[in-house]
C-alpha cells in the first residue's frame, strides 16, 4: 500500500517579486491532483483528498505506464494550440467526456 500524501497548498503573497534563491513556472489553471499507481492500477485524488470520477482516459492511460507503484504530483491541464489553459469551469464538461484526446506530459 502507497503511503497517503498532502499536496502542498499554495501561500499567496501580496506582489511578484524575483529571487535567484526561488524556481518559477508557468502557471497553468487546471485540476490539482495526485495519481497514485498502486499494483499497476492508478486513482486519481484532488487537493481535498477526493477520487476523481473523471478522467478516466487519463486514468486509463497512467494504468499503462510501466511501473507497478508510484505517486505522481501535478496538475491536470487543457491546452490549447498556444500552450496556453482554459478555466476549469470550461474544461468541465471536456473532462467528462469518455472520447477526449490527451496527453501526459511528466516533468
Amino acid at each position: 500500500m502507497l503511503p497517503r500524501i498532502q499536496p502542498i497548498r499554495l501561500t499567496r503573497v501580496g506582489k511578484p517579486f524575483d529571487d535567484p534563491e526561488y524556481v518559477f513556472e508557468l502557471k497553468h489553471d487546471g485540476f490539482r491532483a495526485i495519481a497514485y499507481i498502486d499494483a499497476g492500477e492508478c486513482k486519481l485524488i484532488s487537493r481535498n483528498l477526493n477520487r476523481f470520477k473523471s478522467f478516466e482516459s487519463l486514468k486509463k492511460s497512467l494504468d499503462k505506464l510501466p511501473v507497478q507503484n508510484a505517486i505522481l504530483d501535478g496538475e491536470i491541464v487543457c491546452l490549447f494550440s498556444r500552450r496556453q489553459s482554459i478555466h476549469s469551469t470550461v474544461l468541465a464538461p471536456i473532462r467528462a467526456s469518455k472520447n477526449s484526446e490527451h496527453s501526459i506530459k511528466i516533468s
